[in-house]
């Protein structure tokens, strides 16, 4: 006699549900990753434009300075470099907002979205070693 474990035909909708679940999850998080990076790249692109001006007292780049004793694995270095090289600075914080704003709408549409996940992971690692324990959001 077979129990309901050892019946194939219910293994497979149990493991169908799973997987079904496992994915609502995936594009849950999907979704809320991309609307953060997404929030962070028009912030500064189209809300507050002030933010990419570096005459501007709003000019992003001002809070590296404060990074600098919250940095960590050497990345104090990295922040020192770039506020000694203008043009270095200001290319990478134009750099750094397209990408946050392009591939976080590439993540609420789905579209590359491996290579859009990896790039925002990547995003998301390097604020957290240029300003260790204050967080990613000090950015903004």
């Amino acid at each position: 006699m077979a129990t309901i474990a050892e019946n194939p035909q219910t293994q497979s909708t149990e493991s169908a549900a799973a997987w079904r679940l496992v994915g609502i999850v995936l594009l849950a998080v999907r979704f809320t990753q991309g609307w953060i990076f997404w929030g962070g790249g028009s912030r500064r692109f189209i809300y507050a434009p002030s933010k990419l001006d570096p005459h501007a007292a709003s000019w992003m780049a001002n809070k590296f300075q404060t990074a600098m004793p919250g940095a960590l694995l050497g990345m104090d270095k990295v922040v020192d470099y770039l506020l000694h090289h203008f043009v270095v600075l200001y290319t990478g914080v134009i750099v750094f907002s397209a990408a946050e704003l392009i591939f976080g709408l590439f993540l609420i549409f789905g579209f590359m979205t491996r290579l859009s996940a990896l790039v925002t992971i990547g995003i998301s690692f390097v604020l957290m070693l240029l300003f260790g324990w204050q967080g990613a959001t000090c950015i903004d």
